[in-house]
């Protein structure tokens, strides 16, 4: 009866320890989330060949930091070998970016190496990089999304950026704006991911504060707010159509349509609106001169008096005036959490995504 007392006792005991000892192993598998004081490691994202044969050899970093960003001037906390200053950031905003800048290397750079070295908190690191086979790039198909079936999908977005000034000659502000397309991958539950536009200081001294609103739209566009009153400038609405061939911008208006005229340079957008001027346009242009702002104001009344008097669907509806209307205080609120992205509201409640087109109208 001893023995069998004894056992009993031994089999409640490992079944009473048991817990105890997950509960000890528990903390080790916490993932500590360092606000500060943590280092930069250098990334090698690969390379990719230019048309003349020289090669592009691609650099990142992760910020292991969630808040801090750390600034590394050229020199021994920041330098390449061979070549020191090869045109590396020097102002490393928190956790991972990809594809930050590239080192341009000659055809004939064969078996040599770049080697970036980053020192930070008492911390060194470094990444070698080497035009290996295993490292090329394909832009076309290695980016998330791709499958057996789609080797090209989810092609990176196309972006342009533009600065209404260069060259500061003194510490002061200037406008960027940037537009991206996308083609709408990868997708989650369905739906496009969408596209994140992060501005940030490069390189050099000083500090760099940047005050653009930007807001999250369906379908990974972006839509970027503007309004400045302090800086001399021509007059501009700053209306910009991108598409996958080209775009319009005004006002002034100009337009670049891809495979015409000079490459990367604008048009007068004069020069091709017979093209592809709206017909309505066309046919209404004649009774709208002298009307406000160059004969919309003419348009835009008579499309409303014809629908009202037609009983049909007004072209500009109560959902598209609260999304405008949006705009405003979506701005507020960006600017309040230092230029944070805000989610823009689907008043439609997903009934745009079954709403028919928008018809070309004629007289």
């Amino acid at each position: 009866m001893v023995t069998k007392a004894l056992r009993v006792a031994a089999i409640v005991s490992a079944v009473a320890v048991a817990p105890l000892v997950a509960q000890q192993s528990a903390p080790q598998l916490v993932t500590v989330r360092h606000a500060t004081g943590q280092g930069v490691a250098p990334v090698y994202e690969g390379f990719d060949i230019n048309p003349d044969g020289s090669y592009n050899m691609w650099f990142g970093y992760m910020n292991r930091n969630y808040e801090e960003a750390v600034d590394l001037a050229i020199g021994p906390s920041n330098a390449f070998e061979p070549g020191g200053d090869r045109g590396q950031p020097t102002h490393f905003v928190p956790r991972r970016h990809k594809d930050v800048f590239r080192v341009v290397v000659p055809n004939d750079f064969g078996n040599q190496t770049l080697v970036w070295k980053l020192s930070s908190h008492g911390q060194t690191q470094q990444v070698v990089a080497t035009l290996k086979p295993v490292w090329q790039i394909d832009r076309q198909r290695t980016t998330r999304g791709g499958n057996s079936e789609k080797i090209s999908s989810n092609l990176p977005p196309v972006v342009s950026v533009e600065a209404a000034s260069t060259i500061l000659a003194a510490p002061t502000s200037t406008t960027l704006s940037l537009t991206a397309t996308d083609d709408g991958l990868p997708k989650r539950r369905g739906e496009p991911v969408g596209l994140t536009v992060l501005w940030a200081k490069y390189r050099g001294p000083g500090e760099v504060r940047f005050s653009s609103t930007t807001a999250k739209l369906e379908n990974g566009k972006t839509i970027l707010v503007e309004h400045c009153t302090n800086l001399p400038r021509p007059y501009s609405r700053i209306h910009m159509v991108q598409g996958t061939k080209g775009l319009f911008q005004g006002y002034p208006n100009r337009v670049y349509i891809e495979g015409r005229g000079k490459e990367d340079a604008w048009v007068n957008a004069d020069d091709v609106l017979n093209e592809f001027e709206h017909p309505l346009w066309k046919e209404i242009a004649a009774q709208a001169q002298g009307a406000g702002h160059g004969g919309m104001d003419f348009i835009e009344d008579y499309r409303l008096i014809k629908c009202l008097r037609e009983g049909t669907p007004t072209d500009f509806n109560v959902y598209d005036a609260a999304a405008i209307s949006a705009v405003v205080g979506l701005s507020v609120q960006s600017v309040t959490k230092k230029s944070a992205a805000a989610e823009f509201p689907d008043f439609t409640r997903g009934a745009w995504k079954t709403a028919a087109p928008v018809p070309i109208f004629h007289m």
